[in-house]
């Protein structure tokens, strides 16, 4: 059996620094990096493995974040995923994926809570759900984050992307080619996503001194045939815009193809500018100019917070909440150009 002491002893450290690094409770000290690595490589050459089981017990807590999605196959929920793990898996922690058993319940947050996790990171959760995430945390002291999209509540932590100024990126990026009659596309109403893009929207429009004429708003509720027919009913308005926002890139793709089966064609008679990038977005017929978000990044600093969260209730302190925003960023492809001459 491997000791602290053996590993002590080889790494050239006092056996409190070895508990502290294998604690992961370094940082919390001052202990240098080096130092660490140090302890670290003295404890694998030994054939040092932590008992998870045994710390649980005396810690209450597994090395685990629980990653709560509604739909895992998601491509913005694998992709937070991938940079989660990327972030925890070198601290020693794992990412566990837990996703809804059919309709939202309260039981999902109750599964997510038998797990005993150091922290929870729920993604497109349900504001219905909140208060009893608050709840049923609180009660065993886990530390929660909700990412992107989410509606705020006070008491919760979210990790967000900047979609105020993603929009202002994309909007701007449209008037400096020209375009002033510029209509919207939004989401479903009861998605944070689509209410927060559709208000920057509107004020960033008012910051350009651009106007939003009666119907430059419809709602295409991220259903393919309602996306068809609003893209139709804005073609066929009194001033016919020349710039379309869209919500969401499948929105923006959409909208694209209704565009070119009236005969509009993009971007010489229309241009259209989507949100998030993903991977269809540069597939496009032609490929979508776009706003993109950092997804692995939002999953890396949920797991950030989460720890230091998780540090902070450890040592008897009150843990805070935040709003963690990070940068969108302007992908220009080429379904935007200069409006024609009208």
């Amino acid at each position: 059996m491997i000791r602290m002491s053996d590993i002590a002893a080889k790494a050239g450290v006092s056996r409190a620094t070895v508990s502290l690094v294998l604690n992961n409770k370094h940082a919390s000290v001052g202990i240098a990096e080096d130092t660490r690595r140090r302890v670290l490589s003295a404890a694998r050459q030994l054939g040092y493995r932590p008992n998870e089981v045994a710390r649980a017990m005396v810690t209450g807590k597994n090395r685990v974040i629980v990653y709560l999605v509604n739909d895992p196959s998601l491509e913005v929920a694998a992709r937070i995923l991938a940079g989660a793990m990327n972030e925890a898996e070198p601290l020693g922690y794992s990412v566990k994926l837990v996703a809804r058993d059919g309709a939202w319940g309260e039981s999902v947050i109750e599964r997510c809570v038998e797990l005993r996790p150091v922290g929870l990171m729920g993604l497109y959760v349900p504001p219905s759900l909140y208060r009893h995430i608050q709840e049923e945390t609180a009660r065993y002291r886990i530390p929660v984050t909700l990412l992107d999209s989410s509606f705020p509540l006070e008491g919760l932590t979210r990790v967000l992307s900047d979609d105020e100024d993603g929009v202002y990126q994309g909007l701007a990026h449209l008037h400096r080619l020209g375009h002033r009659r510029i209509a919207h596309i939004a989401g479903w109403r009861h998605s944070g996503a689509a209410t927060t893009r559709e208000a920057a929207y509107r004020r960033v429009m008012a910051r350009l001194g651009l106007p939003v004429p009666e119907g430059y708003v419809a709602c295409g509720e991220w259903v393919i045939e309602t996306i068809e027919e609003v893209t139709r009913t804005l073609l066929a308005h009194p001033e016919r815009p020349t710039a379309l926002f869209c919500a969401d890139d499948k929105t923006a793709l959409i909208a694209i193809r209704t565009a070119e089966r009236l005969g509009v064609r993009v971007p010489e008679d229309l241009s259209v500018l989507g949100f998030a990038d993903l991977e269809m977005a540069r597939y496009g017929n032609p490929p979508l100019t776009t706003v993109a978000q950092p997804f692995p990044e939002l999953g890396a600093a949920a797991v950030r917070y989460l720890l230091d969260a998780a540090r902070r209730l450890e040592g008897g302190e009150d843990h805070g909440t935040a709003e963690i925003l990070l940068p969108n960023r302007l992908i220009v492809r080429e379904s935007t150009g200069p409006p024609r001459d009208t």
